[in-house]
């Protein structure tokens, strides 16, 4: 009897998982969307790249008489909230296509030992960044000896988490990535 029981319910079990097939229903309603909207803060959309350069005559000289630096500030509407974005700013001496290199970086147009020691760094806020050039030693800076083509990047803190194994420093591999892509290819 418990056999007959066992297979009753074995046969009934199976009837209802493999023999409820029919055409599939028409498709349920858009849910909302999340708190931040579909293009919000915590949306990918939002990876901004901007192309930009400064030429030898554009920098401003930091300290008179003599220039302790040169800085240039450029606008940026990518960096639209500063909770959310991370930038990273690469820079070329050669073309608007590159080699690229991220900043901070040194032996931009100098390199020790035969010369002094150049650097290019940067810091960003919301809506600009301002990039700064140095050279350590004599104690004076002239400016670039030519055009410093830069990428901004300014990315959002959800896009970092969807690559956590991306190497931010490298722009040839975030400039890779497909979401990078399409912005640049607008």
């Amino acid at each position: 009897m418990n056999y007959l029981k066992l297979v009753s319910i074995g046969a009934i079990a199976a009837y209802s998982i493999y023999g409820c097939t029919g055409p599939q229903g028409p498709a349920g309603p858009q849910g909302i969307n999340g708190i931040n909207g579909i293009n919000g803060a915590n949306s990918f959309a939002n990876v901004s790249i901007k192309l930009d350069s400064i030429a030898k005559t554009g920098w401003k000289q930091i300290g008179s008489p003599n220039a302790a630096a040169y800085c240039d500030t450029i606008a940026d509407a990518g960096i639209a909230d500063t909770n959310y974005n991370v930038v990273e700013i690469y820079y070329s001496i050669v073309s608007r296509s590159g080699p690229w290199t991220v900043l901070p970086a040194s032996d931009i147009y100098y390199s020790a030992p035969n010369d002094t020691l150049d650097q290019l760094g940067f810091t960003w806020s919301l809506g600009k960044v301002i990039v700064k050039y140095k050279i350590l030693l004599p104690g004076y800076t002239v400016p670039p000896k030519g055009t410093i083509y830069l990428d901004i990047a300014a990315i959002p803190a959800a896009f970092i988490k969807k690559h956590p194994t991306i190497n931010w420093k490298n722009a040839r591999t975030v400039m890779s990535l497909p979401e990078v892509e399409a912005v640049m290819e607008k």
